[in-house]
């Protein structure tokens, strides 16, 4: 049984788990009041991302035309988004505007959990499909780290962890980091015939039989096995 299976298995499992043990007991005081058909699509298992921007307003979302470049680390599951900065703000940093303009979204995974998958609800039917990663956004701050090569090279006096440890631990992962090459990915905006095409690869196309039916967990797990 593939890995990318397991995620969908162990989310449907609780599903499964949430049911009661004895359907007669709750028949009457909790009827069901519908039933929805479910089905798994794998096209897109091993590269749909979640994207979260805990600094961001949802109701505050990047301009659709604002993100210019992006690129991806795939093993360390890093992504970058390139994003233009209205330098009419009064929030504008005039001082800090070019560096951050380049970097502006870096960003690393910081949840472990992954037996997520993205559900969506067409015509009565729910569309489930496993998510690779949860990736957290938030601005790249590399300028800073190059202020403080540039302060230690001037010799001005830099604040450091105090912790001599952490600070070799911080400086081997970013050393890590640096090893693995940045590969150009191409974004395509919200509504473009593109991103339309991908979110259709969201709804699974074999209909014929849904995966959550009737039946014992054993079952169950043994149908997945030939999606």
């Amino acid at each position: 049984m593939s890995k990318k299976k397991t995620h969908v298995e162990n989310y449907l499992l609780n599903i499964i788990h949430l049911a009661p043990s004895s359907m007669s007991e709750q028949e009457e005081s909790d009827p069901v009041v519908r039933e929805i058909p479910v089905y798994v699509s794998q096209k897109l298992s091993d590269q749909l991302y979640l994207f979260q921007y805990p600094i961001r307003p949802s109701s505050f979302p990047y301009p659709p035309n604002s993100i210019f470049a992006s690129r991806i680390k795939p093993v360390q599951g890093r992504i970058e988004l390139s994003v233009a900065l209205d330098t009419t703000s009064s929030d504008y940093d005039r001082s800090k505007g070019e560096q951050i303009a380049l970097n502006v979204d870096g960003t690393n995974s910081s949840v472990n959990e992954k037996d997520f998958p993205n559900g969506l609800i067409h015509e009565g039917k729910l569309h489930l499909t496993p998510i690779k990663d949860i990736l957290v956004l938030r601005p790249d701050l590399t300028y800073l780290d190059k202020s403080d090569k540039t302060a230690k090279s001037e010799g001005r006096a830099v604040l450091h962890p105090d912790d001599p440890d952490l600070e070799e631990a911080m400086e081997e992962e970013a050393k890590q980091e640096d090893m693995e090459r940045w590969i150009p990915i191409k974004y395509n905006p919200h509504n473009t015939d593109e991103s339309k095409a991908e979110f259709d690869k969201l709804y699974c196309d074999n209909l014929e039989r849904t995966v959550l039916e009737k039946s014992d967990e054993g079952k169950y797990l043994d149908s997945l096995k030939s999606i």
